[in-house]
């Protein structure tokens, strides 16, 4: 009996981690098929309307939370969406792919500048 209940929780945990890589991996190639509609200067409505819907069915748990800061009189809002898996099991920086946006212009896919601004704030 006790080994019986044991399969059940391995097989549960095994189909459960399955439907997630399967989630992560469905996010992953809707984003894939749309990302190069997005071009620099789009607003901010019209890119995430591209690409919200590609994450949709992605468990909080696997997706990030947008950002927003002040530099000066702007306003930068980043977005991240999943575009890579590791077979770790964890969710890192380096699985996403983050939309940098300017008083809501698209700047870039990946703007050096204001990442290391948010990480050294000028003045501080």
């Amino acid at each position: 009996m006790t080994k019986k209940i044991l399969f059940t929780g391995v097989l549960a945990l095994v189909f459960l981690a399955g439907c997630a890589t399967s989630q992560i991996d469905n996010a992953i190639s809707r984003h894939h098929e749309v990302a190069n509609s997005i071009q620099l200067g789009d607003s901010k409505e019209s890119v995430l309307s591209a690409l919200l819907p590609t994450q949709k069915e992605l468990p909080a748990k696997w997706s990030k939370s947008h950002e927003s800061y002040k530099r000066g009189d702007d306003i930068i809002e980043i977005y991240y969406f999943r575009t890579a898996r590791q077979p770790d099991g964890l969710k890192t920086d380096d699985e996403f792919t983050p939309y940098v946006f300017t008083n809501g212009s698209y700047d870039q896919k990946w703007c050096t500048d204001i990442i290391e601004w948010v990480t050294y704030p000028a003045g501080i």
